[in-house]
């Protein structure tokens, strides 16, 4: 893998500045950056796999929740696509179509001679660039973690934020977590899968990292068993019954406790509890070990309610869960 959620820190380190290196610039930047990642992106995967004759697989690892839209109305319908073209599309497209989603460049474009610039903020690739960055990726590598509710806004503002001419919010009803972006939405993984496929074709996809965060360090973390189970779930339904067969991979986050970017160690995220208090950091197992360690060892699960018409009692086929098999043994 060369990038790790690559929209997330372009947004959030050169948008509005809450990570290093904390620039603000939402209008500017934030496109100029993105646009050096995704060629640089590309040059690491050619010189890999052309100079250095690597046999391995390489990709980027993209980052996006769901976007599910409001209402049925096509203008909202519209948004919620064009809220997932603006997070994952920003650098899947390219790399595996060859440039941004004309969405983008149509959006971007149209607020950018509205603002009085004489071109648009979102920068372009040559035609030299487009085939040396189409095809730079042997899988599609996703992080997800939850999901948003999204319809159409009309923004007047400048910006990443201000350029998709979207409202995003949240159904109260869902779970929360100890993250205020994370709530637990299972079936938001199911849809993204499918709309990978859908967008991208027969490609190989692993989802790098799913997981949930909580503040309490509880032993009986139930609230994570709940999220394994029906993530993991919503991928088999995917597989079995979207016919999103080309899943290889998952990757649950996290194995232990870590320091979570701006937050440090207050959202702790790990089926290992961590004591940071220790200069031994010693681990204690959660219930979600002994929880996860029996799928691994049974490739997939059956649940004990049958009658459950959501849930897909199936082996995980092709699913790759070695990350974490060694380590939960």
């Amino acid at each position: 893998m060369t990038f790790n959620e690559p929209w997330i820190t372009t947004y959030l380190g050169y948008g509005i500045g809450t990570f290093p290196p904390g620039i603000v610039s939402p209008s500017i930047k934030v496109y100029t950056t993105a646009h050096v990642i995704i060629k640089s992106h590309a040059r690491a995967y050619h010189v890999y796999k052309d100079e250095l004759n690597g046999q391995g697989k390489i990709a980027i690892v993209t980052n996006c929740d769901w976007t599910e839209p409001v209402s049925d109305e096509p203008e909202d319908l519209a948004a919620a696509e064009r809220a997932i073209q603006f997070r994952l599309g920003w650098y899947a497209h390219p790399i595996f179509k060859g440039d941004y989603p004309p969405v983008m460049k149509e959006f971007v474009g149209r607020k950018s001679m509205e603002q009085g610039y004489n071109q648009s903020r979102l920068p372009e690739f040559t035609a030299e660039e487009i085939e040396y960055i189409k095809g730079t990726a042997d899988y599609f590598a996703l992080n997800h973690y939850s999901t948003g509710l999204v319809g159409y806004a009309n923004s007047t503002g400048e910006g990443w934020d201000e350029d998709q001419d979207i409202s995003w919010t949240i159904d109260h009803d869902w779970p929360s977590s100890g993250s205020d972006w994370l709530h637990v939405v299972p079936w938001g993984l199911r849809r993204i899968l499918v709309w990978i496929s859908n967008e991208y074709g027969d490609v190989d996809i692993i989802v790098a990292e799913n997981g949930m965060s909580d503040r309490n360090s509880s032993m009986q973390d139930d609230h994570r068993v709940y999220y394994y189970k029906h993530y993991v779930n919503n991928v088999l339904q995917a597989i079995d019954l979207d016919g999103v067969d080309t899943v290889i991979g998952y990757t649950a986050w996290s194995l232990m406790d870590n320091f979570e970017w701006g937050t440090g160690y207050d959202e702790k995220f790990g089926m290992w509890f961590v004591d940071f208090a220790d200069e031994n950091r010693t681990r204690t197992a959660k219930d979600s070990v002994a929880y996860y360690r029996g799928i691994i060892e049974d490739n997939g699960y059956v649940d004990p309610n049958p009658s459950d018409s959501a849930t897909v009692a199936s082996p995980i086929v092709m699913m790759v869960l070695l990350p974490l098999l060694m380590l939960l043994v």
